[in-house]
């Protein structure tokens, strides 16, 4: 796939053999018949025709470019993202940070900061769950 200086660089050539296809059209020296002109004015055509293609390519490549930046910033935060049975925890090098909601994150992929009751209790402002460091048989739940 071509990468965007490269079609950058077919556009402006483009530009440029557009430009001297004009002057020779606009110019009396060897273009007195009307077959050539119309040739000439098929290509110039032709030349926009490209132009909008590439145009328009280089819109899409700029777009998945983002598409993939995001992906690839989705797949490093999960991969940082450590499970404790309850909620989750981002772990990066030698800091810790969170908890997060786990309904958000598995949902959505987004790190939503959950909210410190005390005692072990936690609570979601986005999604409105609350979450418990102890399971329901009295089991606490080592946080990593």
């Amino acid at each position: 796939m071509p990468d965007l200086s490269s079609i950058g660089a077919a556009l402006s050539s483009v530009k440029t053999a557009t430009e001297i296809v004009e002057y020779f059209r606009s110019s009396e020296l060897s273009l007195k018949e009307a077959e050539a002109k119309l040739k000439l004015a098929d290509l110039i055509a032709a030349l926009a025709d490209v132009k909008i293609s590439l145009a328009d390519a280089q819109q899409l490549i700029a777009d998945r470019d983002a598409v993939i930046r995001e992906l690839e910033g989705k797949i490093r935060l999960g991969a940082n993202m450590h499970w404790d049975g309850t909620k989750y925890w981002k772990h990066d090098n030698d800091l810790t940070d969170g908890p997060f909601c786990p309904a958000c994150f598995d949902k959505d992929g987004k790190p939503i900061r959950l909210q410190d009751f005390g005692e072990g209790h936690w609570y979601c402002a986005v999604c409105k769950d609350n979450f418990h460091d102890r399971a329901p048989s009295g089991v606490v739940v080592e946080i990593i």
